[in-house]
């Protein structure tokens, strides 16, 4: 897509809560997979906890996979909390899947487009385009003739993404996790997705 490319065989691993030992830390690998998986064409993603090594967790994007991670800790935290032990309730917090893949790691993103040189991934060097433009300040060609935008930050009148509720559906989850991963879905996205690389590089410098 034209926030990132996803190369069949992908790995890479990340400590992240348990959902077994809940004030540890433990290991997730993290793997995209190509033909054979259950989302193709499409990339399937997957992240396996190490103390779970049987239960995958498998979506159609990074975003949802990371998803799943969190609500099977609220889960365990919940189900604790309701046979009496003494634990904060769960953190309202979203995640960015692609960051925990470590898809938006400079040295990891260098060398996953080094295995485009010829461009073939017209989506995501395009989108690349355009987020050079606004980290620029440059206005940006719009779908339609002869039409542009400038963007400002964060600015944009595009609605919140809906997600599940009660009486939602996963498929409808799904896709806005989707949409989460997607650089291409709205110049305010965009700019979104390039700030959260920012805000990881500057992560990375300020912890050396």
């Amino acid at each position: 897509n034209a926030g990132y490319i996803f190369p069949a065989g992908f790995e890479s691993r990340v400590n992240f809560r348990s959902s077994v030992q809940l004030d540890q830390l433990v290991a997730h690998e993290c793997s995209i997979i190509g033909e054979g998986g259950e989302y193709w064409p499409a990339p399937t993603f997957r992240v396996v906890a190490q103390d779970r090594p049987t239960e995958p967790l498998l979506a159609k994007s990074c975003t949802g996979c990371w998803t799943q991670v969190l609500k099977r800790i609220n889960s365990e935290i919940e189900a604790r909390r309701r046979a009496g032990e003494d634990l904060p309730p769960p953190p309202k917090t979203a995640i960015a899947g692609p960051e925990y893949f470590g898809l938006n790691q400079p040295e990891i993103s260098d060398q996953i487009e080094g295995l485009d040189p010829e461009g073939l991934c017209e989506t995501y060097w395009a989108g690349k385009g355009d987020r050079a433009a606004m980290a620029a300040g440059l206005p940006l060609e719009l779908p339609g003739k002869g039409m542009t935008k400038a963007v400002r930050g964060n600015g944009g009148s595009r609605k919140p993404k809906r997600r599940r509720s009660d009486t939602g559906s996963d498929t409808d989850e799904e896709a806005a996790a989707a949409e989460d991963d997607d650089g291409n879905i709205g110049i305010a996205s965009r700019w979104s997705a390039l700030g959260r690389a920012e805000r990881y590089r500057s992560r990375c410098e300020a912890d050396g």
